[in-house]
């Protein structure tokens, strides 16, 4: 399972940490990491082989000495177990690294990252990152809003796909808004299947001209979209 974004930056940026001993405020930003990281693979009750897979591969890329990998991994099956108390553990991350600070927000952009590593934050997870990043200085409804899916901004039309379609509406791209309206509107009016039948057109003919006014449609639609049209 490859790591995301997030998570390549962090191994890079503490890799470098583990030639020797971790510096204190270091041991502490990785036992943190993975104990929550086993605590929140452990939140629905079982740990999947891919979150499994996923803590080695976290704690390979970060190229840990021995002593590190010791850390990381004694601390991920702390975490898995339980039996410690979560608000002692953000307590003791805060002292060292600032609330809302660049190490917390690192922290928690990572733990999101694990958590969604599989495609799906389940209720246990949501709700114990609630408390995590509440934990670590963020408000509930700043958490529960980095829990809701990013809407991915409409891709921009090919050019070539752009030309295709004012060619079909036999119109071009320096017409005005309304120009590009007036051509849909009298293509679509020739060519509307309705029109077509009550003029006795049938069968193939007037399959095929169902399918050229789905064709239209389309292309006046792609035009819309790149010109920001409603």
């Amino acid at each position: 399972m490859a790591l995301g974004a997030t998570l390549r930056s962090v191994s890079k940026g503490l890799g470098a940490l583990f030639g020797g001993k971790p510096e204190p405020e270091e041991a502490v930003f990785i036992e943190a990491l993975f104990l929550l990281f086993g605590h929140l693979a452990r939140a629905d009750g079982y740990v999947s082989y891919q979150e499994a897979e996923l803590g080695e591969r976290l704690i390979s890329d970060l190229e840990l000495t021995r002593a590190g990998r010791k850390l990381a991994v004694e601390n991920f099956e702390r975490g898995k177990q339980g039996g410690f108390v979560l608000d002692e553990i953000l307590r003791r991350f805060n002292a060292v690294h600032a609330p809302r600070a660049e190490r917390s927000r690192q922290l928690i952009d990572v733990l999101f990252e694990l958590a969604n590593a599989d495609g799906k934050l389940r209720p246990a997870e949501r709700g114990l990152l609630e408390r995590i990043g509440q934990g670590l200085g963020y408000g509930a409804a700043e958490v529960r809003a980095r829990m809701e899916p990013k809407k991915l901004a409409p891709k921009a039309p090919d050019v070539r796909e752009l030309a295709i379609a004012y060619q079909a509406l036999g119109t071009h791209a320096e017409a005005s808004d309304d120009e590009v309206r007036q051509a849909y509107r009298r293509k679509l009016s020739k060519m509307h299947p309705d029109k077509l039948s009550g003029q006795g057109v049938r069968g193939d003919a007037l399959k095929g001209a169902q399918a050229k006014t789905v064709d239209l449609r389309g292309a006046y639609e792609l035009i819309c979209q790149a010109r920001g049209m409603k």
